[in-house]
């Protein structure tokens, strides 16, 4: 049973290094397993890559039927506040309310109180 919950961890690990390198590229930031809980954890960060991808599904939207994909990302993101505050969860519920916009699979989504308990190390 160990060895299952230790392989579990492990590939839990890439896939964090993976999610560090894909946000990361997208914003120009440099994140790891060290600093993504306290870059994500007040939503804004999460906020300004759904802008990113926004350019994106805009472009997407020029060319095809886009259907009922975002029109806009998530827009009056508090900036700067605490990762428990108040607007911390309304920039967090934002982003969650765009990424349905954008059919991500509820099984995907998370509640905002996952990101806002989570410890950062």
């Amino acid at each position: 049973k160990q060895g299952i919950n230790a392989e579990y961890g492990e590939r839990m690990l890439v896939m964090v290094d993976k999610l560090c390198v894909w946000m990361g590229g997208i914003l120009g930031e440099t994140l790891n397993r060290e600093n993504l809980i306290s870059s994500i954890r007040n939503g804004e960060f999460m906020c300004k890559l759904a802008a990113e991808i926004q350019v994106s599904v805009d472009e997407f939207r020029d060319n095809e039927d886009a259907g009922s994909l975002p029109r806009k990302a998530p827009q009056n993101v508090n900036s700067g506040c605490s990762a428990r505050s108040m607007e911390a969860r309304e920039n967090v519920m934002k982003f969650l309310t765009w990424a349905r916009e954008l059919r991500v699979p509820e099984s995907s989504i998370f509640s905002p109180d996952d990101l806002l308990k989570l410890k950062a190390k």
